[in-house]
């Protein structure tokens, strides 16, 4: 499980202003441990990256997590839909990373990610595929594009 909170000071008075005590997350009782702390918003909108995945039977997954103020509780702004995966047993693989966030768009109140995502089958890698993934502010997550992994069409195969 990971906690996070954030906390207000003023005139020497400790207040929390958002809080999230119990999210699930981890794998085997062990929960994420590295965290880098991220601006997600023009408006001074910050919040926690971090990764987190097991393996098991050959079969293997990670998720990129993005914790961050929502309201007076904590979020996760992925839901797990941003991940990495490979299976031993089919041989196809699909590896996603967080480029980078995209502060240039500015106009917006949580910014996009920039993901690079690469594909194998057993018998071919699929070309990689860069991709920005906007924030829904109405959902409060950021939602995956129905296309996001490569295809054998992209690359004219079959």
């Amino acid at each position: 499980m990971v906690g996070a909170f954030v906390v207000e000071v003023k005139n020497g008075e400790q207040t929390a202003i958002a809080s999230n005590a119990s999210m699930m997350m981890g794998a085997f009782g062990n929960a994420p441990t590295d965290w880098k702390f991220v601006k997600l918003g023009a408006s001074d909108y910050w919040g926690w990256q971090s990764e987190s995945g097991d393996c098991h039977h050959g079969e293997c997954y990670s998720n990129h997590i993005l914790l961050a103020p929502y309201g007076k509780d904590i979020r996760d702004l992925t839901a797990g839909a941003i991940g990495s995966s490979r299976s031993d047993r089919d041989g196809k693989s699909i590896d996603t990373k967080i480029e980078a966030i995209d502060s240039s768009k500015n106009n917006v109140r949580v910014y996009p990610l920039l993901l690079s995502v690469s594909a194998e089958t057993k018998d071919r890698k699929l070309p990689p595929k860069n991709i920005a993934v906007p924030f829904d502010p109405k959902a409060w997550k950021y939602i995956m594009p129905k296309d996001w992994v490569p295809t054998d069409q992209e690359s004219g195969g079959s």
